[in-house]
């Protein structure tokens, strides 16, 4: 399907893939990055009051790493 996709594209299809790849990776890190900085916002938030409640953390470390 990738190479079908290719084949219509200006350029190398090592380029576009290259391109594709580097896009793809980008927005997942992306995501990652988010998820730990909403973390780190909430492990912050908790040391301000000294309390969270367990839904609060697992709802944010379920947007990290949803299969936990």
């Amino acid at each position: 399907m990738l190479v079908d996709q290719s084949a219509d594209m200006p350029g190398s299809m090592s380029e576009w893939a290259s391109r594709f790849i580097g896009e793809f990776a980008g927005s997942v890190s992306r995501e990652v990055a988010d998820g730990f900085s909403a973390m780190a916002d909430t492990a912050r938030g908790t040391v301000d009051n000294y309390e969270v409640t367990d839904e609060t953390l697992a709802a944010t470390i379920g947007k990290v790493l949803p299969d936990s």
